[in-house]
């Protein structure tokens, strides 16, 4: 596997997304447990397929690439749990939908700017923690475990 490898360039794109929900997650909703977790394993995906590219026998690849695996589905796991905690139940709320359209439509009948709320509102409806965006991260964890699995299934590494 090379630098240029798919496996490689997801699990880099991957890390890229992690990043950016464990800093929204620090600086909208003071969460660091949860968060934390997720970026350690979300970004070592990537860096043991980093060593795995450097590595010194075929048993050294196999094996960074099954600890990149298993990162991968300690991922996912903590993406779960994201989903269904507390951080996340807000974006998930008909109530908080409802509120949002509300702000919206006083804001259009009374001609007076409510911008400042409604954009940090959509912002907390919409976000990088929001159901949607966790589904997507957790979607693409699932495709790089996939990749994963045939890498080690072509190096006999996974007992069949």
């Amino acid at each position: 596997m090379s630098k240029n490898s798919v496996a490689y360039d997801k699990a880099y794109q991957f890390a890229i997304r992690i990043i950016k929900a464990y800093k929204y997650l620090n600086e909208e909703y003071k969460e660091y447990i949860l968060s934390k977790q997720l970026l350690r394993s979300g970004t070592s995906i990537g860096a043991n397929l980093a060593e795995a590219n450097s590595s010194i026998s075929e048993a050294d690849f196999s094996a960074k690439v099954s600890i990149s695996y298993k990162e991968c589905q300690e991922t996912k796991y903590w993406l779960s749990l994201l989903k269904q905690s507390p951080v996340t139940r807000f974006a998930q709320s008909p109530v908080n939908f409802f509120s949002f359209s509300f702000l919206v439509l006083i804001e259009r009948l009374s001609n007076f700017n409510f911008s400042w709320i409604t954009v940090k509102y959509l912002s907390l409806v919409t976000g990088d923690c929001s159901l949607v965006t966790v589904n997507s991260i957790y979607q693409d964890a699932e495709e790089i475990a996939k990749i994963l699995y045939a890498i080690l299934k072509s190096t006999n590494r996974i007992k069949k």
